[in-house]
């Protein structure tokens, strides 16, 4: 962690702690009108909530402060994300964002689908234990989907994260659909290697990391090659003659 975000890490944390939402956000207002980016503020709510969770295994911070500090987190995220919202004009396409079924813990998941956004990803989040069947109904409901992100932070989520991955590797439909997975559970190696392929080679994700530096690396690299929103690629004239068309009969 670089060393001029430490005193912003200490100060929103002893906020959040303090369980002064005001306070906590008024961190992230200031990091913000001193030209911090996006990935900027997410590492200092990031920093703090890794604190938290280590607070709570000493003993020191109650499962109460990790929920109000995590709460207190997922709130900056939309605070940071509207007033840091970039106009695009074009989308990279479109990536589907959701956690490993039985898994709840979302904060990085969502501080993700922020990112991606504004790297001009079109995102639909589906938040925290959606099931498979869910998962499936919502990407075919939306005709295409070019890339898939999936979580998991406790071992327990893994094998529901696998069989959702084998049921989405084995649909026609995400045939070229790119799979991003991720989450602190990837820190070991076995669960890194149950996605690297099957019984038919296939691996279950194109990218598997604990962290979010190279799924964005990963994501970055993707994306369609489509005219910008609203550019006139003909289709409106020809709508418009038809209808005027029709007026004049």
């Amino acid at each position: 962690m670089k060393k001029t975000l430490q005193p912003y890490i200490d100060e929103y944390l002893r906020a959040a702690l303090d369980r002064d939402q005001g306070r906590a956000k008024t961190v992230v207002v200031r990091m913000i009108a001193e030209g911090s980016d996006l990935a900027t503020v997410f590492d200092v709510l990031a920093a703090a909530q890794h604190r938290v969770g280590d607070l709570w295994e000493k003993g020191v911070a109650s499962v109460s402060d990790e929920h109000f500090v995590t709460d207190t987190t997922l709130s900056c995220v939309s605070f940071a994300s509207e007033r840091l919202a970039k106009f695009r004009r074009t989308a990279r396409g479109l990536a589907i964002l959701f956690t490993a079924e039985g898994e709840y813990h979302v904060v990085a998941l969502k501080m993700l689908s922020e990112l991606l956004r504004d790297q001009g990803w079109d995102v639909e989040f589906l938040g925290p234990n959606p099931s498979s069947k869910y998962v499936l109904e919502r990407a075919r409901a939306r005709g295409r989907v070019d890339m898939i992100c999936v979580s998991a932070t406790m071992p327990s989520s893994l094998p529901n994260l696998v069989e959702t991955l084998r049921k989405i590797r084995a649909e026609p439909f995400f045939a070229n659909t790119k799979v991003v997975a991720g989450g602190l559970v990837f820190r070991s190696n076995r669960a890194r290697g149950l996605l690297r392929g099957g019984a038919d080679g296939v691996a279950l994700a194109d990218s598997v990391s604990e962290g979010q530096a190279p799924a964005l690396k990963f994501t970055a690299s993707l994306g369609r090659n489509e005219p910008p929103y609203g550019a006139d690629t003909g289709r409106g004239h020809r709508l418009a003659e038809r209808q005027l068309h029709r007026k004049s009969q």
